[in-house]
């Protein structure tokens, strides 16, 4: 056994044009608090210990499949309908890329988005995730 079995996940990382306009739409239509350390990179979260590190690479931005998406759990189907209602209506001034249709899926309601940067998102309403209550057992 390792001590990568006591670990626990930190961060990830996307790629973005442009710090100053993701900062913007990830504070004003994500709600996330976004800190800038560094020059090259911006540091975002929901709360908790995960982060979302944003690393500047211009233009040159690698395609994603919505497969590969962040999710954001608010509290009902209403604040579900209601990201939705804003993503439609605000799609062109943060730059989106596509919004996907709400729907149904597996009981949950949600939907998905494309934002400037090909990073995908999706707003659900918070149900319990199948590792949501994991608690890791200590090896004996």
């Amino acid at each position: 056994m390792t001590d990568l079995l006591n670990a626990e996940l930190s961060h990830g990382t996307a790629e973005v044009r442009d710090l100053d306009a993701t900062q913007r739409f990830y504070e004003e239509f994500l709600g996330l608090t976004v800190i800038r350390p560094l020059p090259m990179a911006l540091y975002a979260s929901a709360g908790g210990t995960w982060q979302l590190v944003c690393v500047r690479s211009g233009m040159k931005l690698k395609p994603q499949n919505v497969e590969n998406r962040f999710c954001l759990h608010v509290a009902s189907e209403d604040a579900v309908r209601a990201a939705y209602e804003a993503a439609l209506r605000d799609s062109e001034l943060y730059e989106m890329k596509e919004v996907g249709p709400l729907q149904t899926e597996n009981g949950v309601l949600g939907f998905v988005l494309q934002d400037r940067d090909n990073v995908w998102w999706e707003v659900c309403a918070r149900q319990a995730m199948p590792l949501g209550n994991l608690v890791r057992a200590t090896p004996a």
